[in-house]
């Protein structure tokens, strides 16, 4: 998802990047509980029967399955802000706060729309001199053209260059 802000003379600018994610917080464990209580559930029965032999791969299992939710979940919780400023174009990353952040002067960049040949989808680059950073690698390709679109017309670019690389993409 794609939010953008802006004045309206077209010099300061934003865009918050953010990946679709289907659950809240509170979800995600609603359904981790869910998933997980007849898994133990059912372990703790067949103790009772005299198997405690299903104990330890069950709390495996449930210690698995709750890595696996942490991960995909803080997956889909990673931002990208591209503020854009008189002289500068400022790309910030992280999760909850920014973790990284790059900065190009804004005259010297363009906006670079790599579309493979594969079915791979295409990629978003700023590019300033020999530096170029790809933003919002996980927009899917509308998005994606759109925000090429908006990015190309607020830093003044006459047409977008969308190139096909030669030796793929690295």
């Amino acid at each position: 998802m794609v939010a953008t802000t802006g004045d309206p003379g077209g010099h300061d600018a934003c865009a918050v990047l953010t990946h679709y994610a289907p659950f809240s917080v509170r979800a995600s464990i609603l359904l981790f509980i869910a998933v997980s209580t007849p898994i133990i559930g059912v372990a703790v029965i067949s103790g009772f029967l005299g198997n405690w032999y299903a104990m330890p791969a069950s709390l495996t299992m449930v210690a698995v399955l709750g890595i696996a939710f942490r991960s995909g979940y803080r997956r889909t919780q990673i931002r990208e802000v591209v503020s854009l400023t008189d002289d500068a174009i400022a790309v910030e990353r992280g999760h909850r706060r920014p973790e990284e952040r790059f900065e190009f002067a804004r005259g010297a960049t363009e906006v670079v729309l790599l579309e493979p040949s594969s079915e791979a989808g295409s990629h978003l680059m700023i590019r300033a001199g020999d530096r170029q950073l790809e933003v919002g690698a996980f927009l899917d390709v509308d998005e994606r053209h759109r925000l090429a679109a908006w990015l190309a017309r607020l830093l003044g670019q006459r047409s977008l260059d969308v190139t096909l690389p030669a030796g793929g993409l690295r």
